[in-house]
């Protein structure tokens, strides 16, 4: 009988036990399964991730080939680049002719109007030539922006001397300048570079100039000056700011932009007639075809970085149609509504057009 008994209790404890077991069993089994669905999520996501950046990455690459593929092989005319119409090398004869300038019905402006590229991706051309040139002789133009940036005259003066000290190749400062000697030894990276800057970003290595400008005023500069020995007045191109400082009224500015967005700008008498400005100098100086230096901007559905590329175009030759004069990436934490947004201030293209060639299909 206790025998008996014993083999029950035994055998109800091994039921107990066995019990347990499966139950904790199930549970180290859910909490093992749970933490790899996890895993198994968090890799799949991040295989989605990567694939898309991939792709975005691929979308602007391929937006940038197209863009300079069109810029070598497409004609281009007082406002833009006209998609449809092939680039043919002719030599005309008649140096008023304009016929080859004629405006395009499905055209791509070189006033930074924002246009739909591959895919999410946006961009924008600009004759780099209608920009200020970083290489006048005296800096004339450059000491006019920094005073309609809000400097000074002596600021400004004073900054423009500094930077002509940077890139003459003599040693010898100017009033207000600044050579070798001014510059901090602990930092010998900095110092007066004795030739033209490459990019509007080599600017903060000029002495006095990070001190004196804020990122937003480095963030103008690389939108309004060019580091081409041009500086053109074509109105079809011209920014805002730099049309303001032209012709000395925002008005004048706003309404040039205004007229130039269903029409092109093609002689003196319509730009006096459009400004009632009637200065000499400043009607002579326009000039209204497009300069060989192109900047493209690209910029991506949630990428962080736009694309700066410049190029210089040789479009008559068999080996080299383009020259990358040098590709920037920008750090752009604005998103592709915004861009859309301050683009239809200029353009009234509430949604960027995209051409057959930036199609997906």
């Amino acid at each position: 009988m206790c025998f008996d008994d014993l083999a029950a209790r035994n055998k109800n404890q091994e039921g107990g036990f066995i019990l347990v077991s499966v139950v904790w069993f199930s549970v180290v089994a859910a909490i093992v399964i749970a933490f790899l669905s996890e895993l198994i999520y968090f890799e799949l996501n991040a295989e989605i991730d990567g694939a898309e950046k991939i792709l975005k990455q691929l979308e602007s690459r391929s937006t940038q080939e197209t863009l300079l593929f069109l810029l070598a092989t497409r004609e281009r005319n007082f406002a833009g680049l006209d998609v449809e119409r092939k680039y043919s090398p002719q030599k005309i004869f008649d140096p008023f002719r304009i016929d080859s300038y004629a405006l395009g019905e499905k055209l791509i402006k070189f006033d930074r109007t924002l246009y739909a590229g591959r895919g999410s991706c946006l961009f924008s051309l600009q004759d780099a030539g209608s920009l200020v040139s970083l290489r006048s002789k005296t800096g004339k133009e450059l000491e006019n922006f920094l005073l309609s940036i809000g400097k000074d005259k002596n600021q400004a003066r004073s900054l423009n001397a500094k930077y002509q000290d940077y890139i003459d190749r003599d040693k010898k400062a100017r009033f207000s300048g600044a050579e070798s000697s001014q510059y901090p030894s602990t930092e010998r990276e900095y110092f007066p570079r004795n030739r033209f800057v490459t990019n509007s970003g080599e600017l903060k290595n000029v002495y006095g100039w990070k001190e004196n400008l804020n990122q937003l005023d480095f963030r103008l500069m690389e939108d309004e000056l060019s580091i081409y020995p041009q500086s053109r007045l074509n109105p079809n191109s011209m920014t805002f700011a730099r049309l303001k400082s032209v012709f000395k009224d925002p008005v004048i500015a706003q309404k040039i932009i205004d007229y130039r967005r269903d029409k092109q700008i093609s002689s003196r008498q319509e730009v006096q007639e459009l400004t009632g400005v009637i200065d000499p100098e400043v009607l002579m100086g326009i000039a209204f075809l497009p300069s060989k230096h192109i900047i493209l901007r690209v910029f991506c559905d949630g990428e962080t970085i736009q694309i700066v590329q410049s190029v210089t175009l040789t479009p008559d030759s068999k080996y080299r149609p383009w020259s990358v004069d040098y590709k920037l990436p920008r750090a752009s934490k604005r998103k592709v509504e915004e861009i859309t947004e301050q683009s239809y201030r200029y353009s009234r293209q509430e949604t960027p057009r995209r051409y057959a060639i930036f199609a997906n299909q």
